[in-house]
This record gives C-alpha cells, structure tokens and sequence, in this order.
C-alpha cells in the first residue's frame, strides 16, 4: 500500500513538473532544428512563393496556436508587403544583456504537422538573416521575422498601432456665436485626441478632449476670425501620433455705411436712403433695410431696400426730426445695425407775421404796417407763395389814411436771397379834400419784393424784406403814387 501510494506521489510530482516546464519561458539556441521548409530561402520572392504554396500549412498552424484571426491579414499584408532583408543580432551571454522575447515561433514538428510555440527567448548565438515585415491589423503592429535558414514564421512582438489622426470641422464656416462640430470619428488607432482651438494671434480659444466613445466636440466661439482646430491623437498605450488639423472660419458680420440726403428736407419731397457703401470682410452683404425712428428711438416705419445697390427714396408726410438705422445682412445671416442719420424734415406750410415802416408818396408820410397770412413753398428752396393781410397805420394826417391791405407774392429764390412781385390790393391810401390831386382810393397795386433771410431754425424762418408797391390804375403816376415797406418777416 506505502508502494503504491509513492508512486502515485511520484507520478503528481512528475507531472507537476512537466506543466511548469511547459509554461515556463523556453530559450531558443538555434535554428534548423525544426524548420518549415528543408532547404534556406534566398530571396524575398521565393519567400513569398512559399509562404503562397503552403498557405493551408500555415493556417492550420495559427489554428493550432489559437491565432486564426491573423490568417486573413497575414496573407493579404504579405502579398502586398515589402519583406526586409536584415541580419537578426546573435545572443551574446556575457554581455548581461537581455534575450529578445519572441511571443511564438511556428515550426514543422517530427510528425510532419505545423505547430507553435510560444513564449520563447532569443539565444541563438549567431547572426541570423531574417525577413521582416509589420502586420497592422486591429490597430495592432505585428513584428515578423522569418529566417531564411528555416522559415519558420515568428512573431517577435505586438504593440498598440500608431494612432493616426482625421479631424473635421462642419460646418467650416459660422456665424458669430453659432456652434461648429468637431468630430474625429475616421481617426484610426485613436484612444484619445487632445483638441484646441487656436485663434488667430495664437492663443488657445478652446480645448477638449475626444474619446472613441464621444468622438465629437461642439465648439462656440465670441470673436471672428480664421481659427485653427489642432488635435493630437493618443493610442491605447499612451503614445502620441502626428498632429492633425482643420481649419474654421468665424464669419465677420458686415459693415454699415449710411448716407441719406438730404440731411435735412420737406414733406412730399424725397430722401434718399443709400446703405450701397456697405461693405462684408469675408462675403457680400445681401440685404439691407431702413428703419425710421422718432426721437425717443421708436421705430416708426421699417422701409426694405428691394436689391443692389440698396438705395431707396423715402418721401415723409410729417414734419419732424427722424434717425433713421440702415440694417444691412450679410451671405452667411451676419447683420450691422450700428450705422444711423439724423433727418429733419420741415413743414411746406408756414403761418407769417411781418411788419416794419413804410413811406408812402407825397412829401413821402410814414406808416408802420402789420400783416399776417402764409407762406407756401411750392417749390422748397426755389419758389414760395405769399398770402399776408393787415393794416398800414399812417403816422402823418390829411391827405394820408391809415388803410387795409393785403399782398398775393411768389418769391424765387437762391440761397438766402429771394426777389419776387405779385398784385396787392388796398383801401383808400390818399384823399385829397379840394381835388388838387386825384385821389388813392382802394384798388389793386403792383407789388415788387427782394430781401434776405437772416434766421433759419427748425420749421422756422425770419427775413428782412423791402417792399414797393404803385397803382395799377392809369390816372395815377408812379412818380406821385407809390409807397415803400421796409420789414421783417417771420414764418412759424
């Protein structure tokens, strides 16, 4: 029983042992031992012929050694592949170096059959010439080697492939304040990408960073202006791969320029309202509008400009004083509404009053004189109708009466100067009590008028104006009949 039960004892530690030699990391002296093929291969050409021929060979291997999902990718990289000649160091011991590692090593075992084994040290103590080609798969590198002693297809190790960086922007052009999407979703090989947005005097306007998972960044900037959007991507190890970049452009908005003339004008006459020096850094201004406001900045009217090159013509029907704001939009959305101009515009319709001294013909007596009526421009700044009615108080007594006259005058004019004349009718200026003389009596007189204006306000004028007026009737000669009015005028 005690015999029995060492042996067995025996037996558990053999086994034991063998499972841990199995496991345990194996060293690799040399090579030939167990070759793929009986005969070295002297050329990349007739290594890839081999490898071709015993494709079926070299798939049950990977199947043996639980890699089948290399099979695919082997074949077609090594089809297409550039296989390095290069001489594969020898193992020096005394050098205290360590062996390279090489994770498994397919050979043709003693029965014929293709295996792997795995997990191997490096000592081969001579320089070996060895093929050599990386498979990228699954954002993993594959470092191959193949010997040309044996063939023997050995996978020296895998490490994280070299993230590769795609950045896009969309849109690649907004507004002022709207959003943009940064989205890294055709990187390859990216665990993370670090991103920034660089303004335009270098400075980082923004910064984020982009997962796999969360491949897209939304971005707003406050300030126009071309930006770069810079990412660095990150594979799973950790290591940085080439910077990548994608421009954005944040629109300027357009630029406003306002001209309205006149500045300063009248009912029923036009004001032209020009936005067409309006100007857009980065496009064309597209629309422009006029909003008209009154003093405490109500906008009163909104009048649209129907196209290039954004000039209207506004005509006013109330007297008063106006800004108005040109609003002008820009091909992305943009708009300026910074640019305003003061307006008056003036009545045509004024009430009058004037008076002044007069001398009347004879031994040339003195009146004062007073009239109130209208004055009508007809035509504003050139020609004005003059209504006025009122009394002339003589100064001196017989022949001469205090009498009513009232004037119809049209006035031209250019600049502060008018001349003008028209028809006026009076009551009995002169009466001549022994008939020396015919008589002034009431009729219509010739009126001729010329003056200056000498005060311009806001919907109000004064001027100073001489008068002449004689009578129209044939008994009566100017050089005995006529009389002068010096006076002031003030229209309101």
């Amino acid at each position: 029983m005690r015999r029995h039960r060492s042996v067995l004892l025996i037996i558990g530690i053999l086994i034991l042992f063998s499972v841990a030699s199995f496991a345990a990391t194996k060293n690799l002296y040399r090579l030939g031992h167990r070759p793929m093929i009986a005969h070295s291969v002297d050329s990349e050409e007739a290594l890839r012929e081999f490898i071709q021929n015993h494709a079926e060979e070299i798939k049950a291997g990977l199947t043996y050694g639980g890699f089948d999902d290399l099979y695919e990718p082997f074949m077609q990289q090594i089809a297409v592949s550039e296989l390095k000649s290069e001489s594969f160091p020898a193992f020096d011991p005394k050098s205290g170096e360590t062996p390279v590692h090489i994770e498994w090593m397919m050979f043709r075992s003693s029965d014929g059959n293709i295996k792997v084994a795995k997990d191997l040290n490096w000592k081969v103590r001579k320089d070996e010439k060895v093929y050599r080609f990386t498979m990228v798969t699954n954002c993993q590198d594959y470092d191959f080697i193949i010997p040309a002693q044996c063939a023997n297809i050995t996978l020296v190790g895998t490490k994280a492939s070299r993230a590769i960086c795609n950045l896009k922007v969309s849109p690649a052009k907004v507004k002022l304040g709207d959003p943009f999407t940064v989205d890294m979703s055709e990187s390859k090989c990216v665990d993370t990408l670090k991103a920034r947005v660089v303004a335009p005097d270098g400075s980082v306007a923004a910064e984020g960073e982009l997962t796999a998972d969360n491949p897209t960044w939304t971005v707003k900037l406050d300030q126009s202006g071309d930006y770069s959007v810079q990412g660095v991507p990150v594979n799973a190890n950790g290591e940085e791969g080439a910077v990548c970049s994608a421009e954005v452009h944040v629109n300027f908005p357009p630029v406003c320029d306002l001209k309205v003339d006149p500045q300063r004008g009248y009912i029923g006459r036009p004001f032209v309202l020009d936005a067409s020096g309006s100007t857009d850094p980065d496009g064309e201004v597209t629309a422009a509008e006029f909003m008209i406001k009154n003093k405490d900045g109500e906008v009163l009217e909104t009048v649209p400009a129907p196209g290039k090159p954004f000039s209207v013509e506004k005509v006013f029907k109330k007297s008063g004083r106006f800004n108005v704001t040109a609003k002008v939009t820009d091909d992305m959305g943009d708009f300026a509404d910074n640019c305003e101009s003061a307006v008056e515009v003036e009545k045509r319709f004024y009430a009058l009053v004037e008076a002044g001294p007069g001398l009347a013909r004879g031994t040339y007596s003195g009146y004062l004189f007073a009239r109130f009526g209208f004055l009508y421009m007809l035509i504003p700044d050139a020609l004005d109708l003059i209504v006025s009615a009122g009394p002339g108080i003589a100064l001196t007594g017989e022949p001469f009466k205090s009498f009513f006259m009232g004037d119809v005058v049209l006035n031209a004019r250019i600049n502060k100067f008018f001349l003008g004349g028209g028809l006026a009718y009076t009551s009995t200026i002169k009466d001549y009590e022994f008939d020396e003389k015919p008589d002034w009596t009431s009729g219509l007189n010739l009126v001729l008028q010329t003056g200056i204006e000498v005060i311009r306000k806001f919907n109000a004028r004064g001027s100073i104006f001489l008068e002449f007026q004689m009578p129209m009737h044939d008994s009566l000669k100017v050089k005995d009949y006529h009389f002068f009015l010096l006076g002031f005028r003030y229209i309101f």
